[in-house]
């Protein structure tokens, strides 16, 4: 029932024309390296207090690597790395990995060009949630591209501790904004419009990536309430 929501609110076509299956390939031995240039634009707010708090999350914009690494999860399709755009000084953390799930053509198996959501998981930290949500995409028609936050997954870090937890969410919401780039220069990911989806935590990174400047084309919240206003 729940997935039905994807076709209300999947990404729009741009009105690019689309590629031919038959264009599409296999991608080459990896990796394969995409360029891709951030597009983070926020606008100064006349409050002083709020526009500090964007200033948190600015960086320069800059032009950075896409890596496509083949995936050892199953069912996952490639793990895309690119760097944080504001790294912590963690090796482990400075690198966001993305599992790829992706849309295939029905009848030859092979990755098609489609609309992507950057999905954002829970606090859990095996991100059952989060791949649950990213790996029902490709039968809906659209990629699924789930991040891992920092100290998740292949970005976990002994050195890091609850003292960390601002510093990566922080790092989280930039790498969450730069994501919408890096999908963007992926030649299968640009047949159509780029969503953000979130759950509980991923929830609440959504929402801080979404108020920064509008670059995402959807955005799709899931049990992320609290009277945080309040």
């Amino acid at each position: 029932m729940c997935l039905g929501i994807w076709w209300c609110v999947a990404p729009s076509a741009s009105g690019q024309e689309d590629i031919p299956v038959a264009a599409r390939p296999e991608p080459p031995e990896p990796p394969i390296t995409y360029w891709a240039e951030d597009t983070l634009d926020i606008r100064p707010d006349a409050d002083a207090d709020a526009d500090a708090c964007l200033d948190q999350f600015r960086w320069e914009p800059d032009r950075f690597a896409v890596e496509i690494h083949p995936s050892t999860e199953p069912g996952v399709y490639a793990d895309v790395r690119f760097p944080s755009p504001l790294p912590s000084g963690t090796a482990e953390t400075d690198t966001v990995h993305a599992e790829w799930y992706a849309a295939r053509d029905q009848h030859s198996g092979v990755v098609r060009p489609a609309p992507v959501y950057v999905v954002v998981h829970e606090s859990g930290s095996d991100m059952r949630v989060g791949r649950l949500i990213a790996s029902s995409l490709p039968p809906l028609g659209l990629h699924g591209l789930m991040i891992q936050l920092p100290g998740y997954g292949q970005r976990r870090s002994e050195r890091l501790d609850r003292d960390d937890l601002p510093r990566m969410i922080r790092q989280g919401v930039a790498d969450v904004r730069r994501a919408r780039d890096a999908a963007a220069a992926i030649p299968q990911m640009q047949s159509g419009g780029i969503g953000l989806q979130g759950t509980s935590l991923g929830g609440f990174v959504a929402t801080l990536v979404g108020s920064l400047d509008g670059r995402y084309d959807a955005h799709v919240l899931l049990l992320c309430g609290g009277d945080l206003y309040g």
